[in-house]
């Protein structure tokens, strides 16, 4: 009589890895008993190394979570035809700082690749941490602010494509929203072009005042240069695409935005480029464009639109408190397609290396969507380890697996999304984490209600 599967003792596997190392290449039988710390002990055995490692371990691309014969009952295997397991370096926990302590709630945090970090603040202010040359971005005190927003600012995106006014050198742009109903837009200048900046920083901490004038100033590394009207109430995302930039607002609205078309804006209202170089040699503040006319109005949301990301140029996604997702074609301006949830959606991620969406909903779940299934067949996997409501996600730049969640729950969860279960939960903050950015693959930025600005860094040797 053939033995059950609950029965079985040992399984036959082979070793496979993409790391260098050396595993053997036959196949050898090993007790069911073991789980990832038992197959890590074999590794280590075959490489005799001094100092051991840790392993992980895929099983059909998914992580193996539990002992070999839970896997072999969960997925219905026999055990007969044996397992080829991957083996992976294993993730250790990052190790977290602190960063700068904001004067009020931090709700978003934005990169711009090789310049700088950005974040966006209740108390009405954009900080701006400038990177020196190939060193890590210092934030532990902003560089410059942005002044300008009446309220809060609750998200800001960057673009590597630079406001083209012809006045200075650009190196980037910067977008802004905020409960005022306005996006801004920040011309992130040179720093080699602007020697103040650093003194105009500090005398912006000491008075509110000083940081309007510095940071609006031609001298200033941030400077507003345009402001977008046309929503009727709080606007609570934005994404960037180049030079265009959506925004989504609790009017259930999406505006298309072009900045370039704000510069040309600013030309026209402009006295012309040499009498704003004259104005601004003269200490005179030029100010910033008003744009009321969006490129494109895009419909169909029924509540707030509190998540956007634009991954490719001609796809956007939304997110809303309406329990949906929605793929816009934004040479069109029509919707592509739409996803039903379950609960209100809070944050969204996209990673291109692995043709996947993440979604953060307030009923703690962070969701894995595939964007090519329709509606009811798109969401892969629900992650289920926060305690409350998970407010952000954000995929790793140079991975297609790991991705990181922030809730109120007070925790930075990091996954990989071949597994069910976190990697590692940070719990540095002392209060709800409302967002997270990578600032590279091994470095991320989390910020939220206890006003600090924390970093959380993988060793990458």
């Amino acid at each position: 009589m053939a033995e059950s599967k609950d029965e079985v003792k040992e399984v036959q596997i082979r070793f496979v890895t993409k790391l260098g190392i050396a595993v053997p290449d036959n196949t050898f039988a090993v007790p069911t008993t073991l789980a990832r710390y038992g197959l890590s002990e074999i590794v280590n055995h075959f490489l005799e190394e001094e100092e051991r490692r840790p392993f992980d371990f895929l099983v059909n691309n998914q992580f193996l979570r539990s002992t070999l014969a839970k896997y072999l009952t969960r997925t219905g295997h026999s055990g007969e035809t044996g397992l080829t397991v991957e083996v992976v370096e294993a993730v250790t926990a990052p190790e977290s700082q602190e960063g700068q302590t904001h004067p009020d709630w931090i709700a978003s945090i934005a990169h711009l690749p090789g310049q700088a970090v950005v974040t966006a603040c209740y108390d009405s202010l954009v900080r701006c941490y400038l990177q020196a040359g190939n060193s890590s971005v210092n934030v532990s005190e902003a560089h410059c602010l942005g002044s300008g927003h009446s309220s809060a600012v609750k998200a800001v995106a960057c673009s590597l494509a630079g406001f083209e006014d012809g006045s200075q050198s650009e190196q980037g742009l910067v977008v802004s929203v905020s409960k005022d109903r306005t996006a801004r837009l920040w011309s992130l200048r040179s720093p080699g072009k602007s020697s103040k900046s650093s003194e105009n920083s500090s005398k912006s901490k000491s008075s509110s005042s000083s940081s309007s004038s510095s940071s609006s100033s031609s001298n200033s590394s941030l400077a507003c240069v345009g402001v977008c009207k046309g929503h009727s109430d709080s606007v609570e995302s934005v994404a960037v695409s180049g030079s265009r930039f959506a925004t989504g607002s609790w009017d259930s609205c999406i505006f298309l935005w072009d900045s370039s078309e704000v510069a040309r804006l600013q030309a026209e209202q402009g006295a012309g480029k040499k009498q704003k170089t004259a104005a601004a040699v003269a200490g005179l503040s030029v100010g910033p464009a008003v744009c009321e006319m969006p490129e494109a109005l895009l419909e169909g949301h029924s509540q707030c639109v509190s998540a956007l990301v634009w991954p490719h140029p001609m796809a956007l996604y939304s997110g809303s408190w309406d329990c949906s997702v929605r793929m816009w074609d934004t040479t069109t301006g029509s919707l592509s397609q739409t996803w039903h949830g379950k609960k209100q959606i809070s944050g969204l991620s996209f990673s291109l290396a692995a043709n996947l969406l993440a979604s953060a909903h307030c009923d703690k779940v962070v969701a894995l969507w595939d964007p090519r299934m329709g509606d009811g067949e798109a969401m892969k996997l629900q992650l289920r380890s926060h305690k409350a409501w998970v407010t952000d996600v954000n995929f790793a730049p140079d991975s297609a697996h790991l991705l990181a969640s922030t809730s109120h729950d007070g925790s930075v969860k990091f996954w990989d999304t071949r597994a069910s279960v976190p990697l590692h939960t940070i719990s540095t903050h002392t209060d709800k984490v409302l967002s997270c950015c990578w600032y590279d693959g091994n470095t991320l930025l989390s910020g939220g209600s206890d006003c600090q600005l924390l970093s959380h860094t993988f060793n990458s040797s």
